[in-house]
């Protein structure tokens, strides 16, 4: 009788390990794999909340499979260290800008070039249609897995002191970032001094420049405002193309499901439209509060615009040529 009650206990305590261990199996496998997301942009940036709505949506279409941290600020890497950090894998998605980035991104700074001022939007929907789905960039981002291409406002010229003729432009120090923009600088006279949004404040503090060549959104992000005092309309141009990623290696452990989730998601460009429409909705207020608040509007004489109009014109020639040579299809 006693080994009975022996081999019905042990069997009893077979039973339940083998449903304890079933079960901690099962909840292992409905545990939702976390991803992480660096944003360098500040929260209350409108772009910011495109992402997390992006984050929200993933999660839902996967059916909590996944879930997706959003850290803004910078908190994780900043604008200069984004790709590195999600191309690397430190980070699974990060927002990212190839103008401010150490790698070349050649093809994605053809948006850079001196074009009109237009709205965002509508630079993303051609860039989208033109460029993106065509596979052009496709080479320069081969390792990782883009999630969202938009471009951000026409670049803005801003300055300490007026600057009323094309003329009065020489020796004036501007901060801005790497790429044709330099040639641009060089061509007017310009001395240029390299920075971003965020050194952008601390230059004007102390008197190192006098303006900035950055889209004017950072009047009050960054409160450029306490020093910026001029907005120069002829020099409004061009555009900067900003990109979210993700990490090669994290797309591909996905299931195909997921995968074809991540493919849909923009693949009209959704996201991408919304992130340029609230890039431009933002900026023109910005601009717009700006100037109600006493700053100043400055044009040139038809003269001067046509002027500069003929000194830039070569830049455009000069730089396809030049990415043409190595082999880019910058022309198409």
């Amino acid at each position: 009788m006693k080994r009975s009650h022996s081999w019905a206990i042990g069997i009893c305590f077979l039973v339940c390990s083998v449903l304890c261990f079933w079960l901690q199996t099962a909840l292992a496998e409905t545990k939702p794999t976390k991803l992480k997301f660096a944003n360098w942009l500040p929260p209350i940036n409108p772009v910011s909340k495109v992402f997390e709505d992006w984050a929200r949506d993933f999660e839902k279409r996967t059916g909590g499979r996944y879930e997706v941290e959003v850290v803004h600020g910078g908190a994780l890497a900043g604008i200069m260290e984004s790709y590195d950090t999600v191309a690397k894998g430190v980070v699974d998605i990060a927002s990212f800008v190839p103008h401010h980035s150490p790698k070349p991104f050649p093809l994605s700074s053809v948006s850079t070039f001196p074009w009109s001022r237009a709205r965002a939007d509508l630079y993303t929907k051609v860039w989208f249609s033109n460029v993106y789905r065509k596979g052009y960039l496709d080479k320069e981002y081969a390792d990782v897995k883009v999630i969202m291409q938009y471009l951000c406002p026409t670049e803005d010229f801003l300055t300490v002191r007026p600057i009323n003729s094309m003329a009065e432009l020489k020796g004036v120090k501007i901060i801005g970032g790497p790429g044709v923009k330099v040639k641009i600088a060089k061509t007017l006279g310009i001395v240029w001094v390299f920075g971003g949004p965020a050194e952008a404040y601390e230059m004007l503090q102390k008197g190192i420049a006098e303006g900035i060549f950055i889209s004017g959104l950072g009047l009050k992000e960054f409160h450029w405002d306490e020093f910026i005092r001029y907005l120069i309309e002829p020099l409004r141009m061009g555009s900067v193309m900003h990109a979210v990623v993700m990490n090669k290696a994290t797309y591909n452990r996905m299931p195909a499901d997921v995968r074809a989730i991540i493919d849909e998601m923009d693949k009209e460009g959704q996201y991408s439209s919304r992130a340029s429409k609230a890039f431009e909705d933002l900026t023109s207020s910005t601009i717009k509060s700006f100037l109600e608040r006493g700053g100043k509007s400055i044009n040139w004489s038809p003269d001067d615009i046509d002027r500069l109009h003929k000194l830039l014109s070569p830049i455009w020639k000069e730089e396809i040529e030049e990415l043409e040579k190595k082999g880019m299809p910058a022309k198409k």
